[in-house]
């Protein structure tokens, strides 16, 4: 799983930043993806529902492009 930023608001040439990426997963398929601040820390953690399993992974977010 990879998060990519916009970071020139433009997509006739648009420049990406990769957030993050979790390289540890391979090709997973989700049933479910979402955000939220679950600690209320003001960052938002990634929430995943991976289609090959009964459990959910939460990706905790420390700071600004870090998880």
């Amino acid at each position: 799983m990879s998060i990519f930023e916009l970071e020139n608001s433009s997509f006739d040439d648009p420049q990406w930043k990769v957030e993050f990426k979790d390289t540890t997963r391979g090709n997973e398929r989700f049933r479910g993806l979402g955000f939220s601040d679950l600690d209320k820390d003001g960052y938002q953690e990634i929430i995943s529902i991976p289609k090959e399993g009964p459990y959910i992974r939460i990706y905790e977010c420390t700071g600004e492009d870090s998880y």
